[in-house]
């Protein structure tokens, strides 16, 4: 691919996978009655849903900035949209309670990664002097993404398919893995890594606050 295809995609893959998060949360939020009697719980077991996915994110910032000094951007967004990916075959799948939940918790972590390695990526594949107006239009897509992941896992949610819910983000997780693999070309930078613990302090409160609102 010509460089500027290269970048373009792996902006739009980024801007993909945002939506797929929020098109899985909201989802699930809408199909929890479904759920609920498809597995036959209560209200509490219900909760945990959306409550194991808040642990994944958790999880996830907690390990990213140790992960992202060890490797590079391209390997912790694949490794992450390959968590994503199990974690909705698994939840597509389910037939037991406890393996949906673990489906919530495997995708919650990847999901966590690929929301705190997104601005990396995206550092990494535009120039200095294009980086900000990108870094701006990216954040305003960001809301309408997550609103538009919601309308659809929503509709999903709603016409007892729950199981697309899940089954439709792999799909999505898949082609942004080779997307990735194919256009996004990184070397590793050997320089000064150091964690920046007030950075991951800031990350870990953002996608708290970020992830109960989605949930």
């Amino acid at each position: 691919f010509p460089v500027t295809i290269s970048r373009f995609l792996v902006v739009a893959l980024v801007v993909m996978t945002t939506m797929s998060i929020g098109l899985e949360s909201y989802g699930v939020y809408v199909a929890d009655e479904l759920l609920k009697g498809y597995f036959a719980i209560d209200d509490v077991r219900k909760g945990w849903f959306g409550s194991i996915f808040l642990i994944g994110l958790f999880i996830a910032s907690i390990l990213f900035p140790y992960f992202s000094i060890r490797y590079t951007h391209k390997m912790c967004y694949a490794g992450a949209l390959v968590l994503f990916f199990i974690g909705c075959v698994l939840g597509g799948i389910s037939t037991e309670y406890y393996q949906a939940l673990l489906s919530r918790l495997i995708s919650g972590i990847g999901a966590g990664v690929m929301l705190s390695d997104a601005p990396l990526i995206i550092r990494k594949v535009v120039s200095e002097k294009w980086f900000r107006s990108v870094n701006i239009l990216c954040s305003s897509l960001f809301g309408f993404t997550i609103a538009s992941g919601m309308l659809l896992g929503g509709y999903i949610g709603q016409t007892n398919h729950w199981r697309g819910i899940f089954l439709f983000d792999a799909a999505l997780s898949l082609i942004a893995f080779i997307v990735l693999w194919i256009t996004f070309k990184e070397s590793r930078n050997d320089g000064d890594k150091r964690i920046d613990i007030f950075g991951a302090i800031y990350l870990l409160l953002m996608l708290v606050s970020m992830s109960v609102f989605i949930s």
